[in-house]
């Protein structure tokens, strides 16, 4: 109003919403003209004042989804003489566009979200943007009453594991076949466990390995009136590692015959029309294991008979599992400390058990997600480049082999960015840090770097003795800040401390005091 000396504007074309519509509708001169484009405050049904309509001005309402659906004929018309004007020069694009990668949409949208913009956002997608994704959610599975589903090493912590999850998804009976049978006494109480949930569950003793004892387990089945067999988890494994010029035949042999005749004796024993068959076989057999020879070529054979079998139109798929953190062998045997470290030093990585249960589920329904078929052969468990870069890992050999190519480029671009913005190497500052005052600096430092990055501003126009809330945070981005302050820092901040006045020194004075990651000596110096 100043630059027109009080007497407003013409024409005003709005798409903002809130307050500054409010304020531009008062800036409309004398018998002009409003055109709102935005549609925000007509959905909310918002007031609008009167006073300006006394100086004999229009309101205008552009809704073009309204009018293509109501007079496509207009539109049309409206449409070429649009075209018209651009082609002569008289309207021009919209300007200044600035560009995002997917991989920073959230950025993208928070600047939309701060209204401060001129011109317009534009997303773009590249193929190597990184976007986090809501994995579309899986349908709990139904396991049949009327059915019996076998287990084969039921008598492991990750057959146990997945018998009482089937008791859970409606199994009612399940055998679980092993060499130890029953003497264990973990399986002992989840047999018991599962006889309160009205589950009928037994143990035998049977290496699926010797024919005869499958045989003999499966004539004993019959004759006790179990239910036809509807679905079987080949999980046997037996560990002999030696190195291969010095592993003997017995060794071999060892470690392969429950993975190679046990699935085979599965094969051809067990009825053709069951739902599933699936083989808990290894990344070791793809990727290749020192000392494990053997183990590697039982695993490579059921990766081969899931093949085999979906060729002649059965029911088959192969789970290639990596570490299985707190569940089977590596929680509980003597050596699974050994085998973890082994492991991890060769760049696997470990899934969690609620992991692997989706896992087995994709592999038993024949769907991934829903509507989406299940491969024949599932792996896991074989870490990305980018997930060696991110933990500073070093390559494992496996990379060297051309079949990987793929994973060595998987998420670099993403990590590189990450590893720029200095978030990879909060933790690894703090634990240099030898006061509480030096610790606070660093995590002073980080905050101010975030919260730059959140609100597209320099660093330096934000200073530590001013509050988190004084630059304009909302409670959304406080919810981000605070989450991100959990899961680096695993320090629990609540949003109103992020909004209230302290100052951004004596904030992350707060979240060092309050972190795990922080060392009591630390926190005492």
């Amino acid at each position: 109003m100043r630059l027109t000396e009080s007497k407003g504007v013409d024409v005003i074309l709005n798409s903002l919403a809130g307050e500054p519509l409010r304020l531009s509708w008062r800036c409309i001169a004398r018998f002009g003209r409003f055109v709102e484009l935005g549609q925000k405050d007509i959905v909310s049904n918002t007031g609008l004042d009167m006073e300006p309509f006394l100086r004999n001005v229009s309101f205008h309402s552009v809704n073009m989804l309204d009018l293509l659906d109501y007079d496509p004929g207009m539109a049309s018309r409206v449409f070429s003489e649009v075209m018209d004007l651009l082609r002569m020069g008289v309207a021009k694009p919209v300007a200044p566009i600035k560009s995002f990668p997917l991989s920073r949409a959230e950025e993208a949208f928070r600047l939309m979200q701060m209204g401060k913009h001129v011109g317009k956002i534009v997303l773009e997608a590249h193929d190597d943007d990184v976007v986090m994704a809501t994995p579309p959610s899986v349908a709990p599975i139904g396991f049949r009453s009327d059915a019996t589903y076998v287990i084969a090493g039921g008598s492991g912590g990750l057959g146990r594991c997945i018998a009482e999850w089937m008791a859970r998804s409606g199994a009612k009976n399940i055998l679980m076949l092993s060499r130890s049978g029953d003497r264990k006494r973990t399986v002992q109480e989840l047999l018991v466990r599962l006889e309160k949930q009205g589950v009928r569950a037994a143990a035998m003793e049977c290496d699926v390995g010797n024919e005869s004892q499958l045989l003999a387990c499966l004539d004993r089945c019959r004759s006790e009136s179990w239910p036809q067999v509807r679905g079987v988890i080949q999980g046997a494994m037996v560990l002999n590692d030696a190195i291969y010029q010095g592993m003997t035949r017995d060794q071999f042999l060892g470690a392969t015959q429950c993975k190679v005749q046990g699935s085979w004796h599965l094969h051809e024993h067990l009825p053709k029309d069951m739902d599933f068959f699936v083989l808990l076989s290894s990344s070791v057999g793809i990727a290749g294991s020192r000392a494990q020879g053997n183990y590697s070529a039982g695993n490579a054979y059921q990766d081969a008979i899931a093949h085999y079998r979906r060729g002649r139109g059965l029911p088959a798929c192969s789970i290639d599992v990596g570490m299985v953190l707190g569940v089977g062998f590596l929680a509980e045997e003597t050596t699974g400390d050994r085998v973890h470290e082994n492991t991890r030093s060769w760049s696997f990585i470990g899934i969690r058990e609620r992991e692997f249960l989706v896992i087995l589920q994709a592999a038993i329904t024949g769907e991934s997600v829903p509507g989406a078929a299940a491969p024949i052969q599932m792996i896991t468990g074989l870490g990305t480049g980018g997930m060696m870069a991110l933990g500073s890992e070093k390559y494992p050999w496996w990379f060297n082999d051309a079949k990987f190519a793929h994973i060595v480029q998987i998420d670099t671009h993403h990590v590189v960015q990450e590893k720029n913005d200095g978030s990879g190497k909060l933790r690894d500052e703090l634990s240099q840090a030898t006061s509480l005052d030096g610790a606070a600096e660093i995590v002073a430092t980080a905050l101010v770097q975030k919260l730059a990055r959140a609100m597209m501003v320099s660093v330096e126009n934000i200073e530590t003795s001013r509050p988190v809330s004084s630059y304009g945070v909302d409670s959304l981005l406080a919810v981000e800040l605070r989450s991100w302050i959990y899961e680096e820092l695993q320090a629990d901040i609540s949003v109103f401390d992020l909004l209230s006045n302290v100052a951004i020194s004596s904030l992350a004075r707060n979240v060092v005091t309050g972190s795990k990651v922080v060392s009591k000596a630390v926190k005492e110096a």
